[in-house]
Protein backbone atom coordinates (compact mmCIF):
# COMPACT_ATOMS: atom_id res chain seq x y z
CA UNK A 1 0.00 0.00 0.00
CA UNK A 2 1.27 3.75 -0.62
CA UNK A 3 0.32 6.97 0.62
CA UNK A 4 0.69 9.86 -0.81
CA UNK A 5 0.05 13.79 0.81
CA UNK A 6 -2.58 15.30 -1.15
CA UNK A 7 -3.35 18.44 0.70
CA UNK A 8 -5.07 17.81 3.45
CA UNK A 9 -5.71 14.45 2.85
CA UNK A 10 -3.28 11.36 2.14
CA UNK A 11 -3.93 9.42 -1.17
CA UNK A 12 -3.85 5.63 -1.12
CA UNK A 13 -3.03 3.44 -3.41
CA UNK A 14 -2.70 -0.35 -4.50
CA UNK A 15 -4.54 -0.40 -1.12
CA UNK A 16 -6.79 -3.59 -1.82
CA UNK A 17 -5.26 -6.08 1.22
CA UNK A 18 -6.19 -3.13 3.36
CA UNK A 19 -9.52 -2.02 2.42
CA UNK A 20 -11.26 -3.29 5.77
CA UNK A 21 -9.04 -1.65 7.76
CA UNK A 22 -8.84 1.46 5.65
CA UNK A 23 -13.17 0.96 6.23
CA UNK A 24 -12.51 2.03 9.47
CA UNK A 25 -10.94 4.92 9.25
CA UNK A 26 -13.09 8.22 10.38
CA UNK A 27 -13.86 10.67 7.10
CA UNK A 28 -12.73 7.72 4.97
CA UNK A 29 -14.02 8.28 1.10
CA UNK A 30 -13.11 6.04 -1.84
CA UNK A 31 -13.28 7.28 -5.54
CA UNK A 32 -13.77 5.01 -8.37
CA UNK A 33 -12.22 6.58 -11.18
CA UNK A 34 -8.56 6.75 -9.55
CA UNK A 35 -9.37 3.17 -7.51
CA UNK A 36 -7.81 5.24 -4.52
CA UNK A 37 -8.94 5.90 -0.85
CA UNK A 38 -8.33 9.31 0.39
CA UNK A 39 -8.47 9.59 4.11
CA UNK A 40 -7.59 12.55 7.01
CA UNK A 41 -4.20 13.66 7.10
CA UNK A 42 -3.52 13.37 10.94
CA UNK A 43 -0.64 12.31 13.09
CA UNK A 44 -2.84 9.67 14.05
CA UNK A 45 -3.93 8.38 10.41
CA UNK A 46 -0.09 8.32 9.58
CA UNK A 47 1.05 6.64 12.67
CA UNK A 48 -1.78 4.32 12.06
CA UNK A 49 -0.65 3.51 7.51
CA UNK A 50 3.39 3.25 9.31
CA UNK A 51 1.66 0.31 11.50
CA UNK A 52 0.34 -0.95 8.54
CA UNK A 53 3.23 -1.09 6.80
CA UNK A 54 2.17 1.50 3.99
CA UNK A 55 5.01 2.98 1.77
CA UNK A 56 4.98 6.97 2.87
CA UNK A 57 6.01 9.64 0.74
CA UNK A 58 8.29 11.84 1.87
CA UNK A 59 6.29 14.24 2.86
CA UNK A 60 4.38 12.14 5.43
CA UNK A 61 7.68 10.79 6.47
CA UNK A 62 8.73 13.70 7.36
CA UNK A 63 6.58 14.48 9.79
CA UNK A 64 7.94 10.77 11.23
CA UNK A 65 11.38 10.83 13.60
CA UNK A 66 13.59 8.88 11.21
CA UNK A 67 14.66 5.34 12.88
CA UNK A 68 17.97 4.73 11.25
CA UNK A 69 19.55 8.22 11.42
CA UNK A 70 23.55 7.93 12.07
CA UNK A 71 25.63 5.15 12.51
CA UNK A 72 25.22 2.46 14.83
CA UNK A 73 28.43 -0.15 16.16
CA UNK A 74 26.74 -3.56 17.94
CA UNK A 75 26.52 -3.52 21.71
CA UNK A 76 27.61 -7.19 21.51
CA UNK A 77 30.14 -8.53 18.23
CA UNK A 78 27.80 -10.62 16.66
CA UNK A 79 28.92 -14.11 15.88
CA UNK A 80 28.06 -13.97 12.09
CA UNK A 81 31.00 -14.93 9.12
CA UNK A 82 28.74 -12.35 6.78
CA UNK A 83 29.39 -8.53 6.88
CA UNK A 84 25.63 -7.73 8.55
CA UNK A 85 23.52 -4.49 7.10
CA UNK A 86 23.57 -1.31 9.41
CA UNK A 87 20.00 -2.20 9.97
CA UNK A 88 20.63 -5.91 11.21
CA UNK A 89 23.20 -4.34 13.51
CA UNK A 90 20.30 -2.11 14.71
CA UNK A 91 17.88 -4.81 15.55
CA UNK A 92 20.53 -7.07 16.81
CA UNK A 93 21.32 -4.58 19.53
CA UNK A 94 17.65 -4.20 20.38
CA UNK A 95 16.75 -8.00 20.34
CA UNK A 96 20.33 -7.87 23.04
CA UNK A 97 18.74 -5.68 25.19
CA UNK A 98 15.38 -6.71 25.51
CA UNK A 99 13.86 -10.51 26.56
CA UNK A 100 11.30 -9.80 24.43
CA UNK A 101 11.36 -7.98 20.78
CA UNK A 102 9.79 -7.53 17.54
CA UNK A 103 11.69 -7.34 13.94
CA UNK A 104 9.42 -5.80 11.79
CA UNK A 105 11.40 -5.91 8.68
CA UNK A 106 9.61 -5.54 4.73
CA UNK A 107 10.23 -8.84 2.92
CA UNK A 108 14.06 -9.50 1.81
CA UNK A 109 15.74 -7.40 4.71
CA UNK A 110 17.38 -10.03 6.68
CA UNK A 111 15.21 -10.37 9.31
CA UNK A 112 16.49 -14.10 10.11
CA UNK A 113 20.06 -13.19 10.00
CA UNK A 114 19.61 -10.53 12.71
CA UNK A 115 17.58 -13.14 14.70
CA UNK A 116 19.86 -16.37 14.71
CA UNK A 117 23.32 -13.36 15.19
CA UNK A 118 21.15 -12.90 18.66
CA UNK A 119 20.83 -16.37 19.80
CA UNK A 120 24.41 -16.58 19.25
CA UNK A 121 25.57 -13.55 21.17
CA UNK A 122 23.10 -14.63 23.45
CA UNK A 123 24.95 -18.40 23.68
CA UNK A 124 28.26 -16.94 24.06
CA UNK A 125 27.06 -14.85 26.58
CA UNK A 126 26.25 -18.29 28.77
CA UNK A 127 22.32 -17.33 28.76
CA UNK A 128 20.79 -19.78 25.59
CA UNK A 129 21.99 -23.13 25.01
CA UNK A 130 18.76 -24.42 23.23
CA UNK A 131 17.04 -22.42 20.63
CA UNK A 132 13.44 -23.14 19.11
CA UNK A 133 12.52 -21.78 15.35
CA UNK A 134 9.00 -21.68 14.35
CA UNK A 135 8.06 -20.63 11.15
CA UNK A 136 6.68 -21.75 8.11
CA UNK A 137 7.73 -24.98 6.29
CA UNK A 138 8.77 -22.81 3.23
CA UNK A 139 11.69 -21.16 5.21
CA UNK A 140 12.15 -24.45 7.57
CA UNK A 141 15.43 -24.94 5.12
CA UNK A 142 16.58 -20.98 5.28
CA UNK A 143 16.69 -20.94 8.79
CA UNK A 144 18.93 -24.31 8.64
CA UNK A 145 21.24 -23.04 6.01
CA UNK A 146 21.10 -19.21 8.02
CA UNK A 147 22.66 -21.43 10.86
CA UNK A 148 25.85 -22.08 9.27
CA UNK A 149 26.56 -18.21 9.48
CA UNK A 150 26.90 -18.63 12.68
CA UNK A 151 30.46 -18.44 14.07
CA UNK A 152 29.25 -20.21 17.36
CA UNK A 153 29.24 -24.07 17.57
CA UNK A 154 26.14 -25.30 16.84
CA UNK A 155 23.35 -28.28 15.53
CA UNK A 156 20.53 -28.01 13.64
CA UNK A 157 17.81 -30.29 13.80
CA UNK A 158 14.79 -30.43 11.55
CA UNK A 159 11.92 -31.33 13.36
CA UNK A 160 9.86 -33.36 10.34
CA UNK A 161 8.30 -36.75 10.05
CA UNK A 162 6.11 -38.77 12.36
CA UNK A 163 6.12 -37.72 15.81
CA UNK A 164 8.65 -40.28 17.03
CA UNK A 165 11.02 -38.71 14.64
CA UNK A 166 10.62 -35.39 15.79
CA UNK A 167 10.66 -36.71 18.96
CA UNK A 168 14.09 -38.54 18.09
CA UNK A 169 15.47 -35.48 16.73
CA UNK A 170 14.87 -33.28 19.85
CA UNK A 171 17.03 -36.15 21.84
CA UNK A 172 19.97 -36.24 19.42
CA UNK A 173 22.03 -33.08 19.74
CA UNK A 174 25.54 -33.96 20.59
CA UNK A 175 26.42 -32.43 24.69
CA UNK A 176 28.44 -29.04 23.47
CA UNK A 177 27.67 -26.01 21.49
CA UNK A 178 23.87 -24.36 20.70
CA UNK A 179 21.15 -26.76 20.08
CA UNK A 180 18.96 -25.14 17.36
CA UNK A 181 15.68 -27.01 16.80
CA UNK A 182 13.32 -25.95 13.61
CA UNK A 183 9.88 -26.47 13.65
CA UNK A 184 6.70 -25.23 11.38
CA UNK A 185 3.81 -24.26 12.74
CA UNK A 186 1.50 -27.43 12.38
CA UNK A 187 4.43 -29.05 13.65
CA UNK A 188 3.76 -26.52 17.18
CA UNK A 189 0.54 -27.03 17.15
CA UNK A 190 0.59 -30.66 17.55
CA UNK A 191 3.05 -31.21 19.78
CA UNK A 192 3.68 -27.67 22.13
CA UNK A 193 3.77 -30.16 25.58
CA UNK A 194 7.12 -31.96 23.80
CA UNK A 195 8.61 -28.53 23.11
CA UNK A 196 8.09 -27.06 26.19
CA UNK A 197 9.31 -30.03 27.78
CA UNK A 198 12.79 -29.58 25.94
CA UNK A 199 13.17 -26.34 27.58
CA UNK A 200 14.33 -24.23 25.28
CA UNK A 201 15.51 -20.90 26.57
CA UNK A 202 14.91 -18.98 23.57
CA UNK A 203 12.28 -18.71 21.00
CA UNK A 204 12.37 -16.69 17.28
CA UNK A 205 8.94 -17.23 15.70
CA UNK A 206 9.44 -16.44 11.97
CA UNK A 207 6.44 -14.30 10.37
CA UNK A 208 4.15 -14.23 13.19
CA UNK A 209 1.27 -12.87 11.55
CA UNK A 210 0.60 -16.67 11.54
CA UNK A 211 -0.43 -15.84 14.82
CA UNK A 212 -2.48 -13.39 14.46
CA UNK A 213 -5.81 -15.08 15.62
CA UNK A 214 -5.21 -15.41 19.22
CA UNK A 215 -8.04 -18.21 19.30
CA UNK A 216 -6.40 -20.44 16.91
CA UNK A 217 -4.85 -23.67 18.10
CA UNK A 218 -1.49 -22.35 16.78
CA UNK A 219 -1.36 -19.41 18.29
CA UNK A 220 -2.38 -20.92 21.86
CA UNK A 221 0.72 -23.26 21.15
CA UNK A 222 3.22 -20.95 20.63
CA UNK A 223 1.51 -18.49 23.82
CA UNK A 224 2.27 -21.49 25.61
CA UNK A 225 6.02 -22.57 24.56
CA UNK A 226 6.78 -18.79 24.90
CA UNK A 227 4.95 -18.63 28.25
CA UNK A 228 8.07 -20.96 29.74
CA UNK A 229 10.86 -19.26 27.53
CA UNK A 230 13.19 -16.93 28.62
CA UNK A 231 14.07 -14.53 25.51
CA UNK A 232 11.62 -14.48 22.49
CA UNK A 233 11.89 -12.51 19.15
CA UNK A 234 8.72 -12.54 16.65
CA UNK A 235 9.71 -11.68 12.86
CA UNK A 236 7.03 -10.14 10.41
CA UNK A 237 6.58 -7.40 7.99
CA UNK A 238 3.17 -7.31 8.41
CA UNK A 239 2.31 -7.18 12.28
CA UNK A 240 -1.33 -6.10 10.77
CA UNK A 241 -3.33 -7.37 8.24
CA UNK A 242 -7.22 -6.33 8.47
CA UNK A 243 -7.52 -5.00 11.94
CA UNK A 244 -5.45 -4.10 15.05
CA UNK A 245 -6.90 -7.00 16.73
CA UNK A 246 -3.85 -8.75 15.06
CA UNK A 247 -0.98 -7.26 17.04
CA UNK A 248 -2.93 -8.83 20.75
CA UNK A 249 -1.38 -12.12 19.96
CA UNK A 250 1.42 -11.36 18.37
CA UNK A 251 2.91 -8.67 21.06
CA UNK A 252 1.68 -11.73 24.01
CA UNK A 253 4.75 -13.75 22.71
CA UNK A 254 7.20 -11.22 23.52
CA UNK A 255 6.28 -9.13 26.15
CA UNK A 256 2.62 -9.87 27.77
CA UNK A 257 2.73 -7.34 30.55
CA UNK A 258 2.10 -4.92 27.08
CA UNK A 259 -1.66 -5.27 26.42
CA UNK A 260 -2.17 -7.80 29.36
CA UNK A 261 -3.50 -11.46 29.10
CA UNK A 262 -7.30 -11.11 28.46
CA UNK A 263 -8.06 -10.17 24.54
CA UNK A 264 -11.70 -8.43 25.84
CA UNK A 265 -9.59 -6.14 27.58
CA UNK A 266 -7.18 -5.17 25.06
CA UNK A 267 -10.53 -5.19 22.54
CA UNK A 268 -12.01 -2.65 24.98
CA UNK A 269 -9.00 -0.14 25.25
CA UNK A 270 -8.16 -0.14 21.80
CA UNK A 271 -11.27 -0.88 19.09
CA UNK A 272 -14.73 0.89 18.86
CA UNK A 273 -17.24 -2.16 17.62
CA UNK A 274 -20.71 -2.01 16.52
CA UNK A 275 -22.83 -2.51 13.35
CA UNK A 276 -24.60 -5.81 13.51
CA UNK A 277 -25.25 -7.10 16.76
CA UNK A 278 -22.67 -4.91 18.32
CA UNK A 279 -19.79 -7.09 17.35
CA UNK A 280 -18.68 -5.34 13.77
CA UNK A 281 -15.56 -3.47 14.51
CA UNK A 282 -16.05 0.41 13.02
CA UNK A 283 -12.90 2.19 14.33
CA UNK A 284 -10.39 2.75 16.67
CA UNK A 285 -9.33 4.39 19.61
CA UNK A 286 -6.51 5.00 22.27
CA UNK A 287 -3.97 4.31 19.25
CA UNK A 288 -1.05 6.80 20.61
CA UNK A 289 -1.35 4.85 23.17
CA UNK A 290 -1.33 1.20 21.22
CA UNK A 291 1.83 2.66 18.64
CA UNK A 292 3.82 3.71 21.39
CA UNK A 293 3.37 0.24 23.31
CA UNK A 294 3.86 -0.97 20.36
CA UNK A 295 7.01 0.30 19.24
CA UNK A 296 8.43 0.51 22.68
CA UNK A 297 9.64 -3.18 22.16
CA UNK A 298 9.80 -3.58 17.75
CA UNK A 299 12.05 -2.15 15.35
CA UNK A 300 10.41 -1.01 11.67
CA UNK A 301 12.54 -1.09 8.91
CA UNK A 302 11.35 -0.69 5.27
CA UNK A 303 13.89 -0.52 1.97
CA UNK A 304 14.03 2.68 1.89
CA UNK A 305 15.78 2.92 5.17
CA UNK A 306 18.30 0.17 4.34
CA UNK A 307 20.45 2.38 2.51
CA UNK A 308 22.99 0.05 2.76
CA UNK A 309 21.48 -2.81 1.07
CA UNK A 310 22.02 -3.64 -2.79
CA UNK A 311 19.16 -3.02 -5.11
CA UNK A 312 18.92 -6.81 -5.78
CA UNK A 313 18.35 -9.47 -3.54
CA UNK A 314 18.86 -13.21 -4.05
CA UNK A 315 17.76 -16.07 -2.23
CA UNK A 316 16.96 -19.95 -2.10
CA UNK A 317 14.29 -22.07 -0.78
CA UNK A 318 14.43 -25.75 -0.34
CA UNK A 319 12.33 -28.56 -0.30
CA UNK A 320 12.28 -32.19 -0.49
CA UNK A 321 10.63 -34.83 -3.23
CA UNK A 322 8.36 -37.13 -1.37
CA UNK A 323 9.53 -40.39 -0.46
CA UNK A 324 7.74 -41.75 -3.46
CA UNK A 325 8.63 -39.21 -5.90
CA UNK A 326 12.41 -39.56 -4.87
CA UNK A 327 11.65 -42.81 -5.59
CA UNK A 328 10.64 -42.05 -9.17
CA UNK A 329 13.25 -39.71 -9.65
CA UNK A 330 16.17 -41.89 -8.65
CA UNK A 331 14.91 -44.66 -11.52
CA UNK A 332 14.64 -41.90 -13.75
CA UNK A 333 17.96 -40.58 -13.29
CA UNK A 334 19.24 -44.22 -13.37
CA UNK A 335 17.43 -44.94 -17.07
CA UNK A 336 18.63 -41.24 -18.05
CA UNK A 337 22.40 -42.38 -16.93
CA UNK A 338 21.64 -46.08 -18.84
CA UNK A 339 20.44 -44.20 -22.06
CA UNK A 340 23.46 -42.37 -22.36
CA UNK A 341 25.67 -45.17 -21.79
CA UNK A 342 24.31 -47.40 -24.49
CA UNK A 343 22.52 -44.71 -26.90
CA UNK A 344 25.69 -44.51 -28.99
CA UNK A 345 27.40 -40.80 -28.67
CA UNK A 346 27.27 -38.33 -25.92
CA UNK A 347 26.39 -35.51 -27.15
CA UNK A 348 25.08 -31.89 -25.79
CA UNK A 349 21.97 -32.62 -27.06
CA UNK A 350 21.06 -36.14 -25.58
CA UNK A 351 22.87 -34.88 -22.23
CA UNK A 352 20.37 -31.59 -22.12
CA UNK A 353 17.11 -34.02 -23.07
CA UNK A 354 18.05 -36.10 -20.12
CA UNK A 355 18.52 -33.77 -17.67
CA UNK A 356 14.65 -31.66 -18.77
CA UNK A 357 12.86 -35.39 -18.16
CA UNK A 358 14.77 -34.62 -14.40
CA UNK A 359 13.55 -30.49 -14.16
CA UNK A 360 10.44 -31.65 -15.30
CA UNK A 361 10.58 -34.33 -12.21
CA UNK A 362 11.52 -31.83 -9.48
CA UNK A 363 8.51 -29.11 -10.79
CA UNK A 364 6.08 -32.55 -10.25
CA UNK A 365 5.54 -34.06 -13.37
CA UNK A 366 6.94 -36.97 -15.72
CA UNK A 367 6.08 -36.95 -19.25
CA UNK A 368 6.75 -40.69 -20.80
CA UNK A 369 8.39 -40.91 -24.06
CA UNK A 370 6.48 -40.49 -27.50
CA UNK A 371 3.68 -38.62 -25.24
CA UNK A 372 2.28 -35.47 -24.72
CA UNK A 373 0.48 -36.17 -20.96
CA UNK A 374 2.12 -35.11 -18.06
CA UNK A 375 1.88 -37.49 -15.03
CA UNK A 376 1.71 -35.58 -11.93
CA UNK A 377 4.02 -37.12 -9.34
CA UNK A 378 5.07 -34.69 -6.46
CA UNK A 379 3.78 -31.29 -5.13
CA UNK A 380 6.35 -30.70 -2.87
CA UNK A 381 7.72 -27.63 -5.14
CA UNK A 382 3.90 -26.62 -5.59
CA UNK A 383 3.15 -26.69 -1.76
CA UNK A 384 6.89 -24.75 -0.93
CA UNK A 385 5.54 -22.13 -3.80
CA UNK A 386 2.17 -21.79 -2.07
CA UNK A 387 3.68 -21.33 1.41
CA UNK A 388 5.99 -19.07 -0.04
CA UNK A 389 3.09 -16.76 -1.60
CA UNK A 390 1.39 -16.54 1.20
CA UNK A 391 3.71 -14.69 3.36
CA UNK A 392 4.65 -12.09 0.36
CA UNK A 393 0.85 -11.69 -0.52
CA UNK A 394 0.27 -10.40 3.22
CA UNK A 395 3.25 -8.13 2.45
CA UNK A 396 0.79 -6.42 -0.19
CA UNK A 397 3.32 -7.42 -2.80
CA UNK A 398 2.65 -8.70 -6.11
CA UNK A 399 4.52 -11.15 -7.31
CA UNK A 400 5.84 -13.30 -10.81
CA UNK A 401 6.62 -16.84 -10.31
CA UNK A 402 8.56 -18.25 -13.91
CA UNK A 403 8.25 -21.42 -14.55
CA UNK A 404 9.58 -23.38 -17.67
CA UNK A 405 6.80 -26.15 -18.27
CA UNK A 406 3.53 -25.82 -19.14
CA UNK A 407 1.98 -28.62 -16.72
CA UNK A 408 3.30 -26.43 -13.92
CA UNK A 409 1.88 -23.53 -14.88
CA UNK A 410 -1.58 -25.18 -15.28
CA UNK A 411 -1.03 -26.69 -11.63
CA UNK A 412 0.09 -23.23 -10.47
CA UNK A 413 -3.03 -21.48 -11.96
CA UNK A 414 -5.24 -24.32 -10.31
CA UNK A 415 -3.93 -23.74 -7.08
CA UNK A 416 -4.31 -20.01 -6.99
CA UNK A 417 -8.21 -20.23 -7.83
CA UNK A 418 -8.64 -22.98 -5.25
CA UNK A 419 -6.99 -20.15 -2.55
CA UNK A 420 -9.24 -17.46 -4.94
CA UNK A 421 -5.86 -15.30 -5.56
CA UNK A 422 -6.53 -13.45 -8.71
CA UNK A 423 -3.83 -14.31 -11.12
CA UNK A 424 -2.98 -13.65 -14.93
CA UNK A 425 -1.29 -16.42 -16.94
CA UNK A 426 1.17 -15.15 -19.63
CA UNK A 427 1.98 -18.47 -21.96
CA UNK A 428 2.24 -19.74 -25.44
CA UNK A 429 -1.19 -19.98 -25.33
CA UNK A 430 -1.94 -16.33 -24.71
CA UNK A 431 -3.78 -14.23 -27.34
CA UNK A 432 -3.17 -10.92 -26.36
CA UNK A 433 0.01 -10.90 -24.08
CA UNK A 434 -0.02 -7.48 -23.87
CA UNK A 435 -3.50 -6.97 -22.70
CA UNK A 436 -2.61 -9.39 -20.00
CA UNK A 437 0.30 -7.50 -18.61
CA UNK A 438 -1.31 -4.31 -18.79
CA UNK A 439 -3.51 -5.82 -16.41
CA UNK A 440 -1.28 -7.03 -14.32
CA UNK A 441 0.23 -3.44 -14.16
CA UNK A 442 -2.97 -1.81 -13.51
CA UNK A 443 -5.32 -4.15 -11.24
CA UNK A 444 -4.37 -3.71 -8.32
CA UNK A 445 -6.82 -6.74 -6.96
CA UNK A 446 -4.34 -8.90 -9.51
CA UNK A 447 -1.58 -10.50 -6.99
CA UNK A 448 0.69 -12.92 -9.44
CA UNK A 449 1.39 -13.13 -12.89
CA UNK A 450 2.20 -16.81 -14.00
CA UNK A 451 4.66 -16.68 -16.82
CA UNK A 452 6.29 -18.81 -18.83
CA UNK A 453 10.13 -17.98 -19.06
CA UNK A 454 10.27 -18.84 -22.94
CA UNK A 455 7.37 -16.21 -23.31
CA UNK A 456 7.76 -13.70 -20.71
CA UNK A 457 11.65 -13.39 -20.37
CA UNK A 458 11.87 -10.66 -23.00
CA UNK A 459 10.53 -7.21 -24.01
CA UNK A 460 7.66 -6.78 -21.61
CA UNK A 461 8.00 -4.95 -18.42
CA UNK A 462 6.34 -5.90 -14.56
CA UNK A 463 7.70 -3.31 -12.47
CA UNK A 464 4.25 -3.17 -10.70
CA UNK A 465 5.97 -6.18 -8.71
CA UNK A 466 9.05 -6.30 -7.04
CA UNK A 467 9.25 -10.01 -5.98
CA UNK A 468 10.34 -12.84 -8.44
CA UNK A 469 10.08 -16.54 -8.16
CA UNK A 470 11.94 -19.19 -10.13
CA UNK A 471 9.48 -22.29 -10.17
CA UNK A 472 11.67 -23.89 -13.26
CA UNK A 473 13.95 -22.51 -15.43
CA UNK A 474 15.38 -23.31 -18.48
CA UNK A 475 19.35 -24.49 -19.00
CA UNK A 476 20.23 -21.15 -20.45
CA UNK A 477 21.72 -18.39 -18.32
CA UNK A 478 20.39 -15.48 -20.36
CA UNK A 479 17.13 -16.77 -20.17
CA UNK A 480 17.64 -16.48 -16.76
CA UNK A 481 19.09 -12.67 -16.79
CA UNK A 482 16.65 -11.61 -19.36
CA UNK A 483 13.83 -12.96 -17.01
CA UNK A 484 15.76 -10.81 -13.89
CA UNK A 485 15.01 -7.62 -15.76
CA UNK A 486 11.66 -7.80 -16.08
CA UNK A 487 11.17 -5.99 -12.50
CA UNK A 488 14.30 -4.48 -12.30
CA UNK A 489 13.90 -1.89 -14.76
CA UNK A 490 14.06 1.95 -14.59
CA UNK A 491 10.96 2.32 -12.91
CA UNK A 492 11.03 0.37 -10.66
CA UNK A 493 10.85 2.43 -7.02
CA UNK A 494 11.60 -0.62 -5.07
CA UNK A 495 14.79 -3.06 -4.18
CA UNK A 496 13.54 -6.25 -5.91
CA UNK A 497 13.77 -9.51 -4.38
CA UNK A 498 14.37 -12.76 -6.11
CA UNK A 499 13.39 -16.69 -5.11
CA UNK A 500 15.00 -19.60 -6.05
CA UNK A 501 12.41 -22.90 -4.92
CA UNK A 502 14.94 -25.71 -5.44
CA UNK A 503 14.12 -29.67 -4.46
CA UNK A 504 16.93 -30.98 -2.41
CA UNK A 505 19.61 -33.69 -3.89
CA UNK A 506 18.04 -32.98 -7.94
CA UNK A 507 19.12 -31.22 -10.98
CA UNK A 508 17.40 -28.22 -9.75
CA UNK A 509 21.30 -27.76 -7.31
CA UNK A 510 23.07 -28.41 -10.11
CA UNK A 511 21.12 -25.80 -12.47
CA UNK A 512 21.41 -22.55 -10.02
CA UNK A 513 24.85 -23.25 -9.18
CA UNK A 514 25.56 -23.04 -12.81
CA UNK A 515 23.57 -19.91 -13.08
CA UNK A 516 25.20 -18.54 -9.74
CA UNK A 517 28.97 -18.87 -11.89
CA UNK A 518 27.48 -17.20 -14.70
CA UNK A 519 27.46 -19.54 -16.77
CA UNK A 520 25.09 -22.05 -18.74
CA UNK A 521 24.01 -25.46 -17.68
CA UNK A 522 25.09 -26.59 -21.22
CA UNK A 523 28.15 -25.14 -20.87
CA UNK A 524 30.68 -28.26 -20.64
CA UNK A 525 27.99 -30.47 -20.55
CA UNK A 526 29.63 -33.31 -21.92
CA UNK A 527 32.40 -33.49 -19.62
CA UNK A 528 30.70 -33.43 -16.15
CA UNK A 529 27.48 -35.21 -17.69
CA UNK A 530 27.78 -37.55 -15.08
CA UNK A 531 28.09 -35.47 -12.12
CA UNK A 532 25.06 -33.55 -13.34
CA UNK A 533 23.85 -37.20 -12.75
Amino acid sequence: MRAIKTGNEIKLTDSYLHRESIKEIAGRRYDGDEKAWYIPLTEKNIGLLQLLGAELDAELRAELPPPLSGHETAIFEMPVSVRPYQHQVRGFSRCIQNDGYALLYQVGLGKSLTAIAAAGARYRRGEVKRLLIICPLAVQSVWERESKSLTVDNSVRLLEGSMAKRRDALRSFPKDGLHISVINYEGARIMPDELVKWKPDMLIVDESQRIKKHTSKQAKAVHKIAKETPYRIILTATPIGNSVQDVFSQWKVIDPSLFGNSYYAFRSRYIITGGYGGHEIVGYKNMPELLQKMHSKALRVTAEEALDLPEQIFESRYCRLEPKAQKIYNALKRECVSVLENGGEITATNILTQLLRLHQCTGGYLKADGSEQYTPISTAKLDLLEDTLEDILAADEKVVVFCQFTAEIEALSRRLAQKGIRHEVLNGAAKDKGAVVERFQTDNEIRVLLCQISVGGVGITLTAASVMIFYSVSFSLIDYQQAVGRIHRINQTKRCLYIKLIAEGTVDEHIFAAIAQKKSLSDNVVDNWRRLM
